[in-house]
């Protein structure tokens, strides 16, 4: 019986299937639990939770950004905690989280973190330095201001009947 380490098998993976579409947890089973008609039970299959842990060492974060990073993606992950060699998509980010991790660090950092960047599965580290480097530039948010203007400018004929 040979077995595949995760990462292993997340690798071959990557090459048949798009990256949306690898799983992000594996769970090794004797079986199939099948109903009585004979198709996958997928009430019974046990919940990712006691999928393998992969042998990742954690690295804690080294800079306040990246610290800040951790905080931002464990709140919005509902996680205690990240490696900042974790990716945010492989630790369950879909579309919607990437909207509130995107959220969150434009209120923190007031600079604009794109969701390509989030989507490309780099690591939490590299988005940290994307962030820092933002910073650097002073890439602050600029919401156009909404400017007063009078009711009679745009007052207009509804109907012309004469």
């Amino acid at each position: 019986k040979a077995v595949l380490a995760v990462e292993e098998l997340r690798q071959l993976l990557s090459e048949k299937l798009p990256d949306y579409m690898v799983p992000s947890a594996f769970i090794i089973l004797d079986a199939l639990p099948l109903s009585a008609n004979g198709k996958v039970n997928r009430k019974a299959l046990p919940e990712p939770d006691a999928a393998i842990p992969e042998a990742k060492s954690f690295v804690a974060p080294r800079t306040p950004i990246e610290a800040m990073l951790a905080r931002i993606c464990c709140e919005v992950l509902g996680i205690e905690q990240l490696s900042i060699t974790d990716n945010f998509l492989e630790l369950g980010g879909n579309s919607l989280l990437a909207i509130q991790l995107a959220a969150k660090v434009r209120e923190y950092c007031q600079i604009e973190l794109p969701l390509c960047d989030i989507f490309a599965g780099l690591s939490l580290a590299v988005l940290a330095e994307k962030i820092a480097e933002a910073k650097n530039k002073n890439a602050a948010v600029e919401e156009p201001a909404i400017a007063p203007v009078s009711r009679s400018a745009y007052r207009m004929k509804l109907s012309s009947l004469r």
